[in-house]
Parts: C-alpha cells; structure tokens; sequence
C-alpha cells in the first residue's frame, strides 16, 4: 500500500491587491523610476515583474526626541530599513499588482482603479457579514466615520442612510473561503488568504472576475449614487468646461455659496476683495462676484484656488469672521454622459443621472406658492429682522424666532419653528447660503417636529413658548402630527422654481428629512421667498 500524500497545509498570507487602470498596458508604466524591476515566472507559465525600491538607512524617527541631550550620540548611529516590492501579474487584458510592506507607494499617483477593493468585497460577501465600515456622511456638518460592529450585521446595522452616506470601505467575511478570510476594502483589497506564489495568479484571476460582476447591486445598489470623483484627469476635465463657463458668463447651474455653516447674526457680508474699500455684498453671488474679475476670459483653475472671499464679521466692524477660496465657494453641476457631476466644497462628486432624475422628482412633489413677502436684506439685514416684520404684518403668523427650549441637558436649546401659523404650519426660513446651511435648516426642522411627536415634556415648554394667539394650535395630550405642515421657506434671486435652483446636495437632504417627518405623520412643504435685494 502506497504512502498516502497529503496536501500542502498553506499558510494564511496578507495581501494587499490593486487594480491597474485600462489604459495601463505595461507594467514598467506603472511604477517610479527608482523600482528595480525582476522577471518573474510563474508555475502555470504566466509571467510577471517584480518591483524592488532601494533600501536607505535613515535614523528612527524617535531619535529626534533625545536631540539635545547627552544620550543622543549614543543613538546617532542607529539606522532603520524600509523595503517594500511590487508583484504586478497579467489578468486577461488588465494589470494587477500585489504590494508587499510600502510597496504600495511604488504606484505612480493616479493610475490604480478607483473602488476596486470596495467592489469586490461587497461582491464577496453576504449582506449580514459586515464588519466594519468607512462613509462619508453629506449633511449640515459633513462628517468622515470609521464604524466597528460587535458582531457581523448589515449596512442597515450600523445606521448606513443610503439617502447620505458615501460608502469609502467595508470590511467582511467571504461567503466562499477560496476568496479569503476576512476582506476589506477601499481602492485598494486587503485580505488575508491562503496561497502560495505559484496559486496567486488564479487567486488574482478571481479577485478581478469578483470586482467585474454586478452581484452587488442586488444588495449593494446604492453605492453607485454618488462616489467622489478621484481621477485627475476627469476632475481636471470638469474644472476647465467650468472655467469655460466662467469665462464665457454661463452661470447655468454655477452658484456661490457658503462651504461651512455660519451664524448669519454675526456676519455683515461677503467682500471679494481686501481692504475696507473693498465693497461688502449681503450675501454670496455670481453676478456681483463676475464684475470684481478684472481680466474674465483670462481666468483659470489656478486663480479659483487662489482668490480669496471674505466673511466680514458684524460684531467687529473691519474683523473677518471667516475666509474661503473661491473654488471652495463655488458650487457647480455639470451634466457628463449618463452622470452629473457636482462641485461642492472644492471636491467633485459624480452622480447617477437616474438618481439625480429620482430626487428632483420627490422634490418637485413638495414644491407650494405661499403668500410670504420678498426678502430685502438692505432692509432687513438679519433674518430676525425680516421675521419679526412678517409676524406683525401678518397677524396669523406667531414669531417663534429665538424663542428657545432648552431641552435633554448639556445646554441643549432648540427653537420650535420660526413662524408658527395658525393653519398649524410650522415654518421654517431660511437665506440660501449652499448645501451645508440649508441642511442645517432641514436638521432643525425635523429634529423640534419628531420631539413635538415623541416627547410630552418637550410638547410642554414648546406650549409654554408659543404666544396666547397662538398656544392651543398645539395641544399637551393627544397630538397629531398628520394636522401640521412643516414648511421650508427659503429665500433665492434665481428666476427658477425653488426646487430646481437648489443644489443637488439640499435636495438630497431635503427628502431625507420630508420622508422621516411623513413617516411621523407630517405634511411637507417647500416655497421660494422671493429675494428682492436690490
């Protein structure tokens, strides 16, 4: 009887995998001019190049800690090693490459396959196996979070809003072992599998076969809504036709707004230049940005990221209450093939053009006429000011503007709407200053409605605040949602409709909130209060 031959037990080897782009169609290309390169074949006859960066001897870093003091010339002649390879293998008609320790960084900038990492995770693993994840969160502050789960769940699980959520990376389990153990990934595919170097091309194979398919999208679907536009040379393409327009004075979809959000009670206006000659403008505007451009067919990339704008702060007359570039400033949307591609806080973002049809729609849908007066921030500087106006003009309307509830502790204080109807409209207003303001509005909004739904001591001091005119709109027992509206009132100088002049990112946010204050029972509103601003 012969000896019975066992398998080889493989150990489990990290790896860290990147996809090369189309057009990359030779592996020297790819890499730095100080990459060593080595011939490398492998047992199934498939051939590859292995790239090797120099090693230097430098000093640890933690040495400079002791500069100065007798023991460092005891450590001056400690020296430290960093080796990094890059194994970059023929898959069909594309390029993959294996780094090993930094070599990583041996990758020229730009060439390596945006989300391939990301797509064939989430092609490898089951809907309840993730991890962890990495999204970027599109709302009044935008936020960059890492999340951990305590067990393997869904997306679902850990709060993902498909509605705001920008998906960077997620880790999981494979359903199919082959694949590897645990799999994460981002641009790049990290993962732990067992293999040798002889089985890495097939292993490779399977890992380009995973990020081709579109098993994703049966549980996945949403990533593809909105991604970050990383390619240089696409967002090098869409800042020029965006000059282009500039140049030609084609504001179609080119906005100026404010990237952060501001307290509009201590701010005076906006300058486009330095100096107290420099005219202060009450709000962000293409048309009286343009004139202050001395040399307009001239203008380029280069001097968007360079001119300043100016917040001139209202409590210290001459004093800035904050500063941007003007490429920050500027919020665009270019239609490109099947996708629209969105400039918004000096990063493009690239859309699915179905997605972007999906949410004007719903938008238009909330879209009423109402009977609320111009907006002249010569007269009215603060929006306060205009408020209290429409409250004693119009008798029907209560001023709930900064008539706070402190509520939940820790200073928390919120304001019930800013004009409460007596048609039980809750009325929320609000200058156009860019997506992250106006979210900031519709946060608002639905956080005082659902406590108004949720909370009886809440409901209590909000009664307690609402003026004697107006106090049994809103009762203490047995409330109903579904017999208030809440309606956001924004103020626009576009010609437009409201619902077609509000950038992407605000409509987005706005059906998001529309959707959670329905769900309460809630009517939702939006109207344009006309600018009149001379």
């Amino acid at each position: 009887m012969g000896k019975v031959v066992r398998p080889r037990k493989l150990p489990t080897r990290h790896l860290s995998i990147l996809l090369l782009r189309k057009d990359v169609k030779a592996a020297k290309d790819a890499v730095m001019d100080r990459a060593v390169g080595h011939a490398i074949t492998f047992a199934d006859g498939t051939k590859g190049n292995l790239y090797v960066a120099p090693s230097i001897a430098v000093p640890p870093k933690w040495v400079r800690f002791f500069s100065g003091n007798p023991v460092a010339t005891a450590l001056s002649k400690l020296r430290t090693l960093s080796a990094g390879a890059l194994l970059i293998v023929p898959v069909g008609r594309r390029l993959v490459a294996a780094a090993f320790g930094p070599g990583r960084f041996l990758v020229k900038p730009g060439l390596a396959e945006d989300d391939f990492g990301l797509k064939v995770t989430l092609n490898s693993i089951p809907v309840d196996q993730v991890k962890s994840i990495d999204r970027k969160t599109f709302a009044a502050f935008t936020t960059h979070t890492r999340t951990q789960g305590s067990r393997a769940g869904t997306c679902e699980d850990y709060g993902v809003d498909i509605e705001q959520d920008l998906l960077r990376a997620v880790v999981g389990t494979p359903s199919d072992s082959a694949l590897g153990v645990n799999m994460s990934g981002s641009d790049s595919l990290s993962v732990g599998a067992k293999v040798d170097l002889d089985g890495l091309p097939a292993l490779l194979t399977k890992y380009v076969k995973q990020f081709k398919s579109n098993a994703y999208k049966a549980n996945f679907s949403w990533v593809d809504h909105i991604r970050e536009e990383r390619d240089r040379a696409q967002i090098d393409s869409l800042d020029e036709q965006l000059v282009q327009k500039l140049r030609a004075s084609d504001l179609d979809r080119v906005w100026l707004a404010v990237p952060d959000v501001i307290d509009w009670s201590r701010v005076a206006g906006f300058r486009y230049g330095r100096g107290r000659k420099a005219k202060t403008f009450p709000d962000t505007r293409m048309v009286d940005l343009l004139p202050t451009i001395r040399n307009l067919p001239a203008i380029s990339v280069r001097y968007l990221k360079a001119r300043q704008v100016f917040c001139v702060s209202a409590e210290d007359e001459g004093q800035l209450y904050d500063t941007w570039t003007l490429y920050q400033c500027l919020y665009a949307e270019l239609d490109v093939a099947r996708s629209t591609y969105l400039l918004s806080g000096g990063r493009w973002y690239r859309i699915a053009k179905d997605f972007v049809d999906e949410v004007n729609a719903d938008i238009a849908k909330l879209v009423v006429q109402t009977s609320l007066p111009g907006y002249d921030s010569s007269t009215f500087p603060r929006d306060e000011d205009y408020l209290r106006d429409v409250a004693s003009t119009d008798t029907s309307f209560a001023l709930m503007d900064q008539r706070f509830i402190h509520h939940g502790g820790g200073g928390s204080k919120f304001e019930l709407c800013d004009l409460l109807g007596q048609d039980r409209r809750l009325v929320h207003v609000k200058r156009y200053a860019g997506s992250a303001t106006l979210s900031h509005l519709f946060n608002q909004g639905e956080g005082t409605a659902t406590l108004l739904v949720q909370d009886p001591e809440f409901r209590k001091k909000a009664i307690a605040k609402v003026p004697a005119s107006h106090r049994a709109l809103i009762p203490q027992a047995n409330f109903r949602a579904r017999q208030f509206t809440v309606l956001f009132a924004i103020t626009s100088k576009s010609s437009k409709s409201i619902d077609s002049s509000l950038p992407f990112f605000s409509r987005l946010a706005l059906r998001r909130t529309a959707r959670i204050l329905r769900g309460h029972g809630y009517k939702v509103q939006l109207t344009k209060i006309d600018d009149i601003t001379p």
